[in-house]
């Protein structure tokens, strides 16, 4: 999935399923230089 992330955003929210069991999850953000930045943390829930 992607995003654009504009000046000044704070966050970027992400709704998705996924099926029950393990998984993995990379957060990268892409700057305009074409570099790779990871994201410092991110906050997983479970929706009810």
């Amino acid at each position: 999935m992607e995003m654009a992330v504009k000046p000044g955003d704070k966050e970027v929210t992400f709704d998705i399923e996924l099926p029950a069991g393990k998984t993995k999850m990379l957060a990268l953000f892409h700057s305009e230089d074409g570099m790779q930045h990871g994201a410092y943390y991110a906050y997983v829930t479970k929706a009810e």
